[in-house]
């Protein structure tokens, strides 16, 4: 048996001329009703004069039954968390927006890069997600939940570049024009800085996503205590990854700048952030710290992620400020730790 979710169209018609003796015209017709409206009865679609054979279509392939765990909700954020085939808990975030939503995934369990701000730090590493489990969080959140998606962001639990053959094929996924299709411009990914997989990323001709990228400090040593990745990519490298990074005509790579407070927000941290990024097309997205048990870090007011911005802005960066979204939820960025009804998921 199959999962459908693992599908992208052209996936779905080999899959069902190599078992079926059928080709795009079912596979079209299967995909679109599906991934455009969510429902499984694909046995009552006009396209099949045989409904025997319909039947045999639908108990070849796995249609999604998502276990929501736990839902919260608060003005313009909510988190859901999956429980997936085998007990693993995945949290996933939405966010409510004045045009369009966004929905942050997660792309593993757990984490293998041990940033020490981040809740899914703690969790160590689990596993890796599988394409269908990706997308599964999409369908929840567009065909259950009833939000009509049309941001997506590899920015929940997990460094999404450790995981990148699933990750690209998800992508495609959603990118495919007879499903979800949502634009690759829509789609973005998150990295801690795996200067390997980000060259891998910028080579890959059939995904053009989006690059985050979070620095948090332009201070080798220091970032090194905040994000050990750094031992491996040192910031040296890690900007001359950057630097070469294939961009399309005016494009640019977003980068991440979480502010903690007494850590990283003096005005020579922001000093050395501008030297970093100098050369480097990019946007700054300024992002106050959630604090998180067990951590010792702490979060910034308000005042000082505007005069952070503001210092960096007098140099010419484009920087946005991301004010708090569901940090009462334990939703914002760094939170995400499968923590369910006061435990962590196994």
């Amino acid at each position: 048996m199959s999962e459908i979710l693992s599908f992208t169209l052209n996936d779905l018609t080999g899959y069902l001329n190599q078992n079926f003796g059928k080709g795009e015209f079912h596979a079209k017709c299967i995909y679109r009703y599906f991934f455009k409206t969510g429902k499984k009865d694909i046995e009552n679609l006009d396209c099949f004069k045989n409904q025997e054979l319909a039947f045999k279509f639908k108990k070849s392939l796995r249609f999604p039954t998502p276990v929501i765990l736990e839902k919260k909700e608060s003005e313009d954020v909510i988190k859901f968390a999956l429980e997936l085939d085998d007990k693993a808990v995945i949290e996933s975030v939405i966010l409510k927006m004045k045009t369009r939503d966004t929905l942050c995934i997660s792309s593993q369990v757990g984490c293998k890069m041990n940033c020490g701000f981040c809740a899914t730090a703690k969790m160590g590493f689990k596993r890796n997600l599988y394409p269908h489990e990706i997308i599964l969080q999409l369908y929840t959140a567009k065909f259950v939940l009833g939000y009509d998606i049309r941001n997506i962001v590899f920015m929940g639990m997990g460094e999404p570049l450790d995981n990148y053959e699933n990750v690209r094929q998800a992508v495609l996924i959603l990118n495919e024009q007879h499903g979800f299709d949502i634009a690759f411009r829509h789609i973005t990914i998150s990295s801690s800085g795996l200067c390997d997989q980000i060259e891998r990323l910028g080579k890959d001709t059939c995904i053009k996503a989006n690059l985050s990228v979070s620095i948090n400090s332009a201070d080798n040593d220091l970032r090194k205590k905040i994000m050990p990745v750094t031992k491996r990519f040192d910031l040296f490298t890690l900007k001359n990854t950057l630097l070469n990074y294939p961009l399309k005509e005016k494009g640019i790579i977003f980068i991440t700048y979480t502010l903690f407070k007494g850590l990283n927000d003096s005005r020579e941290d922001a000093l050395k952030l501008v030297r970093f990024l100098e050369n480097i097309p990019c946007r700054v997205n300024i992002i106050p710290y959630n604090e998180v048990e067990g951590c010792d870090f702490k979060g910034c007011t308000d005042k000082d992620i505007a005069d952070f911005s503001s210092l960096l802005e007098s140099f010419g960066l484009f920087v946005r400020k991301r004010w708090t979204k569901g940090k009462n939820l334990d939703a914002g960025c760094g939170q995400l730790a499968g923590k369910i009804r006061g435990g962590l998921s196994d």
